[in-house]
């Protein structure tokens, strides 16, 4: 029997190449984070936020790949603005 998960609600564009029962949160956080930053609109960044802690996130960052803006987004909010050099 399958797990219901966070992911079953995230916008149908994200899974263009992949099934949608294959992904797994927990295994494929990055991938997820990656495709949302990349891909997804404002409704699939609220679900992220409601299902990745901060501190998850800040322990992907490294590990991205994504465009620089996308990137500069998320240290911003991972980090918070004060710790933004101005």
């Amino acid at each position: 029997m399958e797990k219901t998960t966070w992911v079953e609600n995230l916008s149908d564009i994200l899974f263009w190449d992949t099934a949608r029962d294959s992904v797994d949160p927990e295994k494929h956080l990055r991938w997820i984070l990656e495709r949302v930053l990349e891909l997804g609109d404002y409704n699939d960044w609220v679900i992220v936020k409601s299902n990745v802690t901060v501190e998850q996130m800040r322990k992907e960052l490294s590990r991205l790949r994504i465009d620089p803006k996308a990137l500069n987004f998320l240290e911003r909010y991972v980090h918070g603005t004060d710790q933004i050099s101005r």
